[in-house]
């Protein structure tokens, strides 16, 4: 029960590296790293210990050791691209919020006010991918896949560049 413990928890730090290298749960570190080759010094002890005695144990133990990881970053690729497909949607939206709050209050809204607006692009462990930066004058909101980039102000519509 352990093992299978350890690697729920393996899973989900493969994941948050996966969908982002840094989250709410962790921060991804050495410390990831470590818990992974404890966990595979181990599997690979009951493996060898149960090819002896169960050869079904031994088998059903690498499944578990080769699926972990593959599920883990997975789900961080649908996550991640569920994400940036909600940005290419709302993307637009969002930064006419943003320039109506202008309109309204006189000023760009602050991060730290705790305005309330739709937030696109949301993952699952790791927060949304857009960015929003005010500028003295201005403002930019921008999110990427890695591939490309969108990025739009209060003059400028949400356009895609590589």
């Amino acid at each position: 029960m352990l093992i299978v413990l350890g690697h729920i928890l393996t899973a989900v730090f493969v994941f948050q590296w996966a969908e982002g290298t840094t989250g709410p749960i962790l921060n991804i570190s050495s410390f990831f790293w470590v818990l992974v080759a404890t966990i595979a010094i181990v599997d690979i002890g009951l493996i060898v210990f149960f090819l002896r005695h169960r050869r079904f144990v031994a088998v059903s133990i690498t499944a578990l050791c080769t699926l972990t990881p593959i599920l883990g970053i997975y789900l961080a690729q649908v996550s991640k691209t569920r994400a940036f497909n909600d940005c290419v949607e709302n993307a637009e939206k969002l930064r006419v919020q943003i320039i109506e709050y202008k309109k309204q209050s006189g000023s760009y809204p602050d991060i730290k006010d705790g305005v309330s607006f739709e937030v696109c692009g949301r993952r699952i462990l790791n927060g949304s991918i857009i960015r929003y930066e005010q500028t003295h004058n201005d403002f930019e909101l921008s999110f990427s896949d890695g591939y490309v980039r969108f990025s739009g102000t209060s003059t400028k519509e949400m356009t895609s560049d590589k």
